[in-house]
């Protein structure tokens, strides 16, 4: 695969390639500072229509990479455009992260009621579960005291 990336570094094909090897990279917990500039450079630079999967791409890296506020520049500007379940997910897990508790349930309740998008329905399935728990779990939490 390298070779043809290296052949057809602006084909379709390639793009396709990189994602692909960038997501089964993410799935095996081997991701690194270089992996992450190569997604940001594919999301820069997405296919025609490819947009909301580079930017979910993304999105998970930033938070594996444990970078809460950039998902939150990321997916924020697009949500009224992009309601989809995907996004509130990104958004709301972001949110919860940086300590946003309000904010984040809201989201996340608004994602369970969203549009699966090009999600499978075993897909949708698995993120309304994981909505579900964040959410138990954050009501479980009090707001800190001022």
């Amino acid at each position: 695969m390298d070779i043809f990336l290296k052949a057809h570094p602006k084909s379709s094909g390639a793009w396709e390639s990189a994602i692909i090897r960038q997501a089964y990279r993410l799935m095996n917990g081997k991701v690194d500072p270089e992996d992450l500039a190569e997604v940001r450079r594919l999301q820069a630079n997405p296919l025609p229509g490819q947009e909301p999967r580079a930017r979910t791409l993304l999105g998970q890296y930033l938070m594996e990479m444990r970078k809460p506020e950039e998902v939150v520049e990321l997916i924020e500007p697009v949500l009224k455009a992009e309601p989809t379940m995907i996004n509130h997910f990104q958004l709301g897990t972001a949110l919860a992260a940086l300590g946003e508790r309000e904010d984040a349930l809201l989201v996340l309740r608004e994602g369970l009621e969203a549009t699966p998008g090009d999600l499978a329905e075993s897909q949708m399935d698995l993120l309304k579960a994981k909505m579900q728990a964040l959410i138990q779990d954050l009501e479980k939490t009090t707001e800190p005291q001022a």
